[in-house]
């Protein structure tokens, strides 16, 4: 760099030392005016600063090399196992749902009051080893009556001849017998039996004799 600045500097100098000769020919040749001498210096050195326009030469600019750029890095993974005991779920066991039963024993008979010669004593009688028994039953007012009973079952009503009966006895178990049987004093209107779960003995079809 040194050298290129010094290039123009010898130039000038090559133009003084020209000049330096140009005077001396001048002083050996008649004398020239003033300004034919400064005419003659400026035309010099005109042509020698516009031969070759100086440079300027600016210091080296260091160049960063690129970032390196390596491979992609692979973030870590992790596989979620889920616990073998969050893929159940516990169910409350439901509540055992027992049939309301009337265990009241029926009262025993009390003596029949004298009947007029148009009423009867009719005697409703469901046995077996069945445990629980729906049973339906037409009563005095010659509505229908039913509940859930453990056996024996017995009841009497009063009603009119003629009247319509019905004693009907379902077994609500998974085994078992029942009997139905509707009398009228010692007389025998209408006797049944059934076995097994869901089964019905019927006594249907009765009249008050």
């Amino acid at each position: 760099m040194r050298q290129k600045t010094l290039l123009p500097m010898k130039k000038l100098i090559l133009a003084s030392f020209l000049t330096l000769i140009t005077l001396a020919c001048l002083t050996a040749a008649p004398t020239p005016s003033a300004v034919d001498v400064e005419t003659a210096v400026a035309r010099t050195l005109t042509a020698a600063t516009q031969d070759e326009p100086p440079r300027l030469y600016l210091p080296g600019i260091a160049t960063l090399p690129p970032p390196a750029v390596g491979a992609p890095t692979q973030m870590a993974t992790s596989t979620i196992v889920p616990s073998p005991t969050s893929l159940f779920i516990t169910v409350a066991a439901l509540p055992t749902i027992q049939p309301t039963v009337n265990t009241a024993v029926p009262a025993a008979p009390t003596a029949v009051p004298s009947l007029s010669a148009d009423q009867r004593s009719i005697t409703y009688l469901v046995t077996g080893d069945a445990v629980v028994v729906k049973i339906y039953f037409t009563n005095q007012d010659g509505a229908t009556e039913t509940d859930l009973f453990s056996l024996p079952f017995e009841r009497s009503i009063v009603v009119k001849q003629g009247a319509a009966l019905e004693l009907l006895a379902e077994n609500m178990g998974d085994t078992g017998t029942v009997i139905c049987t509707i009398t009228s004093g010692e007389k025998v209107l209408k006797n049944s039996s059934a076995s097994g779960p869901r089964q019905i003995a019927g006594c249907i079809d009765a009249v008050a004799e």
